[in-house]
């Protein structure tokens, strides 16, 4: 009885059950395999165990030489594999094998009959020696280009029929799919990784940034606190929890005003200075903090977070206080001085405090920022200005000013002042003091006045006596008038 009919589809079914168990191994092994390594060996295994060949192997294409590099075999290849250099070159006398057509056209190439295919005449000798009689290589294909090859070798001729080679693509292919999501979850990892690095480098610098800093969330949770605010303060990470927590025992009953304004910051677009603010400390103590915030988007959870930021100003505000204080009680003394002070330079008189006005003849709200020309007596502006300008300039360290003022009230004042020169609003200019100095000037002519009246008073005498001793002694009365001249 002839049952050669029966026999062949005895066969075919038997390859077609091998088939699905081949692709149901592979499938598998995509979905159980842990790394490349495991899922390249489980396909090849699958191949050798389910669907007949000989052995199998997958071969990673080299980008800088072009050569395919072996990275799983399994089956009897008696090094094989390990043996033969494959290109994807076209150039390369190696690169015209089914391995580099492949890659080249990422199709499948098919070699149905080892024996008389003159395009693996290369490779022939050790095929046959290997009992290999067909093989066939099949491109894996990813995003981006070509991974690399998957081989498999038969021990009969015309052993890849259709079914065969159609089952091959299809594991080829989910192959090139499960690399991608290798390739992805790499990707993910690697991100994560760089994430978890990076949030662990803010942390530690928020942990050890020389400032206060608190990083909060919109429901009022305190995410982070760094160590400066923790000792600054004196309050404990358990003590302060939470934004509402932080703002009672901070700033008491200015709590909701604070709390309002933190309220907005989680919106914010860019960094915002919020401005000063005093703290009381757990020890009672109170300091001033600036504070400046900035949105920090939103977190995994979907809640939005923001970082506060603060320097303690306690100790430079206490200083500007006292040196508010000690201007103030320098402009007092200054106000109050019973002589004239004033800053001047070459062109205008700056500054004169009311003392100085008085001496001018001026209204205290005249004195400032006015032209020297206009309270100046012409006569004397001259040499005035040029020991100004000398003092400005530090050609002479001191500058002696004596000069009428012009705009006094009808009357004829005469001004000595004094004065070095100083740095104001980045420029030189002569600080110095005034005085009213006419009736010294009146008390020094009066006395000039009398000296000259002494002085010829005097003269009449000598003369007379001269003349009354010249009817006695003409030679020693003229002797006598020289030295009482010279002496006058």
């Amino acid at each position: 009885q002839d049952i050669t009919e029966r026999k062949q589809s005895e066969d075919s079914l038997r390859l077609q059950k091998n088939l699905y168990a081949a692709l149901s191994a592979s499938n598998h092994a995509i979905v159980r395999a842990g790394n490349r390594e495991e899922l390249f060996q489980h396909i090849c295994q699958a191949a050798i165990e389910h669907a007949g060949f000989l052995f199998a192997w997958i071969g990673e294409l080299d980008g800088s030489s072009g050569v395919l590099k072996p990275v799983s075999v399994f089956g009897d290849d008696d090094a094989y594999v390990a043996s033969i250099r494959v290109s994807t070159n076209k150039q390369d006398r190696h690169g015209e094998g089914p391995g580099g057509r492949a890659v080249r056209t990422k199709n499948h190439i098919v070699i149905a009959d080892v024996e008389h295919d003159e395009s693996v005449a290369p490779w022939r000798d050790d095929l046959l020696a290997r009992g290999v009689k067909a093989f066939a290589c099949f491109p894996i294909v990813v995003t981006g280009g070509v991974f690399g090859t998957f081989s498999v070798y038969a021990s009969s001729a015309d052993y890849f029929v259709d079914s065969i080679v159609a089952l091959l693509d299809e594991m080829t292919l989910d192959l090139g799919f499960a690399l991608d999501n290798f390739a992805l979850a790499q990707a993910r990892l690697q991100a994560q990784k760089s994430l978890e690095a990076s949030e662990a480098r803010f942390r530690s610098a928020v942990e050890e940034a020389p400032f206060p800093a608190l990083i909060h969330a919109e429901d009022g949770e305190v995410l982070s606190c760094n160590r400066i605010w923790l000792e600054i303060t004196g309050y404990s990470l358990a003590e302060m929890a939470t934004i509402g927590e932080w703002t009672t025992l901070a700033y008491g009953e200015a709590k909701a005003v604070v709390q309002e304004e933190i309220d907005s910051l989680y919106d914010l677009v860019g960094r915002k200075e919020e401005g000063e603010y005093q703290i009381r400390c757990k020890n009672g103590e109170v300091r001033v903090w600036n504070f400046s915030s900035v949105a920090l988007g939103k977190i995994a959870d979907g809640r939005r977070i923001a970082m506060s930021m603060a320097s303690d100003v306690t100790e430079q505000q206490q200083s500007i206080d006292q040196l508010a204080a000690a201007e103030e009680k320098f402009r007092r003394l200054v106000e109050q001085s019973v002589a004239g002070i004033f800053m001047i330079d070459e062109h205008k008189l700056i500054y004169g405090n009311p003392r100085a006005a008085e001496i001018l003849g001026l209204e205290n709200h005249e004195i400032n920022n006015i032209d020297l020309e206009e309270i100046i007596d012409a006569k004397d502006l001259p040499a005035l200005s040029k020991s100004i300008k000398d003092t400005i300039s530090g050609d002479q360290l001191r500058a002696r000013l004596e000069f009428n003022a012009a705009r006094h009230r009808g009357e004829n004042v005469r001004v000595g002042a004094q004065g070095s020169s100083a740095y104001h609003n980045g420029e030189t200019v002569v600080l110095g003091v005034m005085q009213d100095i006419s009736e010294k000037s009146r008390a020094d002519a009066k006395i000039a006045k009398y000296i000259e009246q002494l002085k010829s008073a005097f003269m009449s005498t000598v003369n007379v006596a001269m003349s009354i001793g010249e009817m006695r002694d003409p030679y020693t009365a003229g002797h006598e008038r020289e030295v009482s001249r010279i002496a006058v």
